[in-house]
């Protein structure tokens, strides 16, 4: 259901910005919708909150995400701290920015190596997914009595606003992992005006 109402929720986002960009033909994204529907003011301000914070703190996030992941999969848990999950995220950060900064080849091999990465990922969730639900497994077959991953014998209840709050934070991450679709437009007018 987080899914659906996720892609449902981009969706409109995204049928927006393909309006905007039929109704204002600019290159610029966002900050030319803003700048053309309110004045410069507001497209200058969306563009300096957007390069100061928002991707920033996004980029931020993504690290940490990373690098506690990184962490927990290499290392015992009492040699892991907040500190090194930090460090190791302004590492991350630090070595994909000197690598853009090396060239614009370097940052396309790093991007395409990361997306491969990311697919294979994706793939193998899948698959183990798939071989665990063909083999039993969280059905009570092979695993041990009451620790299935779809077990209906649990008698944990929780509250209605503990639920909602869990069905908003899982809608969040659905949305970011859809996120994008409002950087389209940009590149692919970006793209037409340089071929042309």
């Amino acid at each position: 259901m987080v899914w659906i109402l996720g892609g449902l929720l981009v969706w409109t986002g995204a049928a927006s910005f393909i309006e905007l960009g039929v109704a204002i033909a600019h290159n610029g994204g966002v900050q030319e919708y803003l700048r053309h529907c309110y004045g410069d003011f507001m497209g200058f301000l969306f563009t300096w909150t957007w390069v100061s914070i928002t991707k920033p703190c996004s980029m931020a996030i993504i690290a940490t995400v990373f690098a506690d992941h990184i962490c927990h999969a290499i290392l015992p848990d009492d040699m892991i701290s907040t500190l090194l999950i930090k460090l190791v995220a302004l590492l991350g950060t630090a070595a994909i920015t000197i690598i853009n900064c090396l060239n614009a080849g370097a940052g396309v091999m790093a991007a395409n190596l990361f997306s491969v990465l990311k697919l294979v990922t994706v793939i193998s969730i899948a698959v183990t997914g798939i071989t665990a639900g063909l083999l039993g497994y969280g059905r009570g077959v092979n695993d041990k009595p009451g620790h299935g991953w779809f077990d209906s014998t649990s008698k944990e209840t929780i509250s209605l606003s503990l639920m909602v709050a869990n069905f908003v934070t899982a809608i969040f991450g659905a949305l970011f992992s859809y996120g994008g679709w409002e950087s389209v437009r940009s590149l692919c007018q970006s793209s037409s005006s340089l071929l042309s």
